[in-house]
Order: C-alpha cells, then structure tokens, then sequence
C-alpha cells in the first residue's frame, strides 16, 4: 500500500508539469515546454532528461535505481516530450522519445504494473511502423503473447520479417506462435477478440510471406 500511495504521488506531480507543458505546445510555445518537461523531470528523479535519452536501456535502468515510480514517469515524460517534437512536426526526435520510453517500458513489463503495461500500448501504436530494434521487437512480442493479445503479437512477427536479416528465426517464431493461437482455447480466442478463421486468414498471409523468404 505505501509502495502504490508513492507511485501515485510521483506520477500526480509528473503529470501537473506534463499537463502544463503540453498545454504551452499547443499554444506554440515549443522551449517553454521542453525546458518545464525536462526541468521538472531532473528535480523528480534526480537524472538529466538529456542523459537519460543518449544511453542504452540498461544504463537508463541504472541511472533510475531500477525505481518503478520513476520508471513509470520516464515512460510519461518520454511520451510527452515526443508529443511536442511531433507538434513541432520534429519526426526523428519524435520518434527518438516513444522509442526510448517504449524500450524503458519493455524491459520492465514483468514487473505487471498497470502503467507500465498502459504506456506500451501509448507509445508503441504511434511508432509501430518504425520500430527496427529486433531486441526490442522480440520483448513486444512476448509482452502482447503474455496477455493473449494475438492480433498484435503477429502484427510485430509480420514486422519483423520484413527488416530482418535472420528470415529463418522469425519464421520460426511465426510457425510457433500458428502452433500456439490454432490449438489455443475459445476463452483466449475470445480475449483477444481474434476468431480461428481470422487465425487461418492470418496464417495464410504468413505463409505467402514466407515463401518470399526462400527466394
């Protein structure tokens, strides 16, 4: 309960400064925001913004204290600032910012915290089509199979085939996650809002996709 009243707190006090800076954005006053964002995000955690971005994401894990509360800020703060690069029509740090929160996020979704979960749904649907980290990609993959959310999960395999080099691994995890979906029950079926037909559809498209592979 004290862990749950703190995230609360901090996420409370981030989101105040976020409000406000998107609020300036709108208005067009683009350095008055990133300066209260990244400001307010240093006085919060105690971590340079500009620092925390230029490093892996294990160095970011690192420099937070692996700290859920902060963890779940940085996702906030990264989606905020990639809100006002892509107000500013700035699409490479735009999607600099949601990358690095989502890949924050990813390697902390065991921890199974609703905003953690939440943010990578926020920050991977504005960005799918850009993500080229298969690292990263395999994690979104496990992450949407952990919670039956099938039509995703095969939504990053397609991805990932079409950008990598190692064809015979993805077309593995794809015959893999058929194996899994076709024989899986109807309550799971239902969950993901996915039917067999739809699955057998999806397959058949794999399956085309896959034998461009071997050309």
């Amino acid at each position: 309960m004290i862990q749950e009243d703190y995230i609360i707190k901090i996420i409370k006090k981030a989101m105040e400064f976020i409000s406000k800076a998107l609020g300036l954005a709108k208005e067009g006053e683009f350095l008055q925001s990133e300066n209260i964002l990244k400001d307010s995000y240093e006085d919060i955690t105690g971590v340079s913004m500009n620092t925390l971005i230029s490093v892996d994401v294990d160095s970011m894990n690192h420099l937070i204290g692996n700290n859920a509360a902060e963890v779940i800020v940085t996702g906030e703060y990264c989606k905020a600032l990639g809100k006002i690069y892509k107000e500013k029509a700035d699409f490479e740090n735009f999607v600099k910012y949601y990358k690095k929160g989502l890949y924050l996020m990813l390697a902390n979704y065991h921890r199974d915290i609703y905003e953690i979960n939440i943010n990578i749904l926020l920050l991977y649907g504005p960005i799918k089509g850009y993500l080229d980290d298969e690292v990263h990609m395999k994690l979104l993959y496990e992450f949407f199979m952990d919670r039956v959310a099938y039509k995703k999960a095969i939504e990053v395999v397609f991805a990932m085939m079409e950008l990598t080099d190692n064809k015979h691994e993805v077309v593995m995890l794809g015959e893999n996650f058929y194996s899994e979906v076709l024989t899986s029950n109807d309550k799971n079926m239902k969950k993901a809002k996915w039917t067999y037909e739809q699955a057998l559809d999806s397959k058949e498209k794999f399956e085309k996709l896959k034998e461009k592979t071997k050309n």
